[in-house]
């Protein structure tokens, strides 16, 4: 996930306006000017600011970013320059983004992204879109939804391994389940979805892992872009006994 984090400093970050206005407390992580205000607290910010590192987002360039809560909701808040203001590109990495700040920061509480000006006025405001609990295998980040149980996720990621899908390479992936049909989501190559050949090893495979790891529950697999925009749903090819 922070490639995706990456794709978000590719944009034009800027600091804010200094005035009056009180933006909350303020340090400084290698370049990120991190404000926040209560009911965030101290921990929390601090948290954000070494998570922001880790990822690279603070790398050292000048930037600000605000957090705050409203009810249960954080708002993860960044100034951005107007020619990026309508980049449909970059909204897509926010799905992705708002979770794994969810996820890594915030014990899964929902985190909406706001673009703002350089006086922290929202421009814009990206909804939370719960994509689950998240679980790491050899590389896969694999986000499990409600309808999902953790020994299910635990099963299904260990074969993810032994099958080689999880090979030491980032990947993002999601489990869920619909009316008894699982549902294996991941990101592929641009082109991916029009391979016959690839498709149809893609089938092979989610009839495996329904034999394998689902007692024979049937298992689609969705294909997605880099942006996680889907792009094609896959039936299984069910295994042979």
């Amino acid at each position: 996930m922070k490639k995706y984090l990456f794709i978000i400093t590719l944009v034009s970050l800027l600091p804010i306006l200094h005035g009056c206005t009180d933006y909350g407390k303020m340090k400084t992580y290698n370049g990120v000017d991190l404000y926040h205000k209560a009911p965030v607290t101290d921990a929390e910010a601090e948290r954000l600011g070494n998570y922001l590192i880790g990822a690279k987002f603070a790398d050292s360039t000048e930037k600000s970013v605000q957090i705050t809560r409203v009810g249960p909701v954080y708002q993860f808040r960044f100034v951005i320059k107007e020619a990026d203001q309508n980049d449909t590109t970059l909204f897509k990495v926010f799905k992705l983004f708002s979770a794994e700040l969810s996820n890594e920061v915030f014990n899964g509480a929902p985190v909406d992204i706001h673009i703002c000006d350089k006086n922290f006025k929202t421009i814009r405001v990206f909804p939370y879109q719960d994509m689950g609990k998240k679980k790491m295998f050899d590389g896969v980040e694999l986000f499990y939804t409600n309808n999902i149980k953790s020994a299910e996720a635990d099963s299904f990621g260990n074969y993810l391994i032994k099958s080689e899908f999880a090979d030491g390479s980032d990947k993002v992936a999601q489990l869920t389940k619909n009316g008894g049909i699982y549902r294996f989501s991941f990101i592929v190559k641009n082109g991916a979805e029009q391979d016959t050949v690839s498709l149809k090893t893609s089938r092979l495979y989610a009839g495996e892992i329904s034999k394998t790891v689902f007692s024979g529950s049937p298992v689609e697999i969705q294909l997605h872009d880099p942006y996680w925009t889907p792009l094609k749903i896959l039936s299984m090819i069910p295994s042979k006994k």
